[in-house]
């Protein structure tokens, strides 16, 4: 026997999602849901290293999304001759770094839990689906990243006590809260705002105090150009998800707003990138103009969006690669431009 139908609350159907074990026996994953309960199939093939597990369950190709920002914002203070603090630079980006992909992580688990993320699926990191981790385990890698994130904020916090701490409760019940206890922001159509905030000004900000002491105001625009790049990341997963969100009862902003106005969304998204760029190069100089050289690519984007009439159109399901692609190639364009703008001062 592979394939099981437990129904919703037998307590087996709650201890199956957590551990994956039933009937003493463990690799069982949930397949899809129906009226009657959740069907699960068990997983017997072999594993790899825990090691290998554990790396692609931390999606280390997505924390660019944390990356970029905080170098682009070390690369700016440079350029205003601001002092360094070499040691907390390096701590606080290990902190940044951990502190996604805790929020990864977690969201990984309350998805799978939710019956969003199902084996197929094209969100996740996918090892709870492939029975490689289960959705304990996920969850105590989870709270182990947040823990030591917490460690490497402590030198900064230190140097600068007030707004770095500030800065780490916020993000800290931001990470909590994305998609989990106690607010469930990804669900509620507050998963856009949230990922703006902390993958934008507040990385921004926090990182700007935690390696100088100080914050300076121009430098609040490179949150805003990364926070408009990774919520356009997040809308696009959302429009792709708008069909098993719907069915699982979760409500993302793409489903209050309808895909055609998500899509419109998206543009709006990018046109805040534009601006952002604009008002970088406004304070430090016109080479923070050469992200701009990324235009057609989004405007590729777009006209794929603009091409369909629904998010489960076959051609979108490489869209939010496509977006992930932009918020890299957005960020190394960025920090080249900063780069020439220090060797050129």
């Amino acid at each position: 026997m592979d394939h099981i139908l437990l129904p919703w609350h037998d307590p087996q159907t709650q201890r199956a999602l957590d551990s994956g074990v039933f009937d003493q026996s463990d690799g069982w994953v949930a397949i899809q849901s129906n009226s009657e309960g959740i069907s699960f199939k068990r997983i017997t093939d072999p594993k790899p290293s825990l090691l290998w597990r554990i790396f692609k369950a931390m999606r280390v190709i997505s924390l660019t999304a944390t990356f970029m920002p905080a170098l682009a914002t070390v690369l700016l203070l440079i350029l205003l001759d601001v002092p360094i603090n070499w040691g907390n630079t390096i701590s606080s980006i290990l902190a940044l770094l951990l502190l996604q992909v805790a929020v990864n992580i977690f969201n990984d688990v309350a998805d799978y839990k939710k019956l969003i993320d199902l084996p197929d699926s094209l969100g996740g990191s996918g090892v709870i689906q492939q029975a490689w981790l289960t959705s304990r385990q996920m969850s105590y890698l989870a709270w182990s990243s947040l823990f030591l994130s917490g460690l490497f904020a402590l030198p900064a916090i230190m140097y600068a006590p007030v707004p770095v701490l500030i800065c780490a409760l916020v993000a800290f019940f931001g990470v909590l809260g994305y998609s989990g206890w106690p607010f469930y922001f990804k669900y509620k159509g507050l998963g856009d705002v949230v990922v703006w905030l902390l993958c934008g000004p507040l990385l921004v900000f926090g990182m700007s105090s935690a390696v100088s002491g100080v914050f300076w105001e121009p430098v609040l625009f490179v949150g805003f150009y990364f926070g408009f790049a990774a919520t356009a990341i997040l809308n696009a997963n959302n429009m792709n998800d708008m069909k098993i969100d719907l069915a699982s009862g979760a409500t993302t902003l793409a489903i209050k707003l309808g895909f055609t106005n998500a899509r419109l969304l998206q543009i709006i998204y990018y046109l805040g990138v534009v601006l952002s760029s604009c008002a970088l190069a406004w304070f430090f100089g016109p080479w923070l103009l050469l992200p701009l050289i990324a235009t057609p690519l989004v405007a590729l984007q777009c006209k794929k969006l603009y091409s369909v009439h629904t998010g489960c159109d076959d051609s979108l399901k490489d869209i939010r690669f496509d977006a992930a692609k932009t918020h890299l190639l957005l960020g190394i364009l960025l920090c080249i431009a900063i780069s020439i703008s220090v060797w050129l001062s």
